[in-house]
């Protein structure tokens, strides 16, 4: 039953059915605001966390290349 109702509901619908079945469960509309909270709340932590570690990884990335392993380009080479 839960496969066919996914499959008429456009994806956008997905969250909306998941919390109103929240409501359903709960009973109250509280609950479903604490839903939607904790949902907002924990993706805005992993956003958070992923931002960090890239930002990280660029800082060690240009600290950690060292001077002589850039390749000068320009046409001083002549290939041959």
């Amino acid at each position: 039953m839960a496969a066919l109702e996914a499959r008429r509901n456009p994806p956008r619908a997905d969250l909306e059915l998941a919390l109103g079945r929240a409501y359903q469960a709960a009973g109250t509309p509280q609950a479903a605001a604490a839903a939607r909270e904790a949902f907002v709340s924990g993706l805005n932590e992993i956003l958070l966390v992923g931002a960090i570690i890239a930002f990280a990884g660029a800082i060690l990335g240009f600290v950690l290349v060292r001077q002589r392993d850039f390749v000068a380009s320009g046409g001083a080479h002549a290939a041959g």
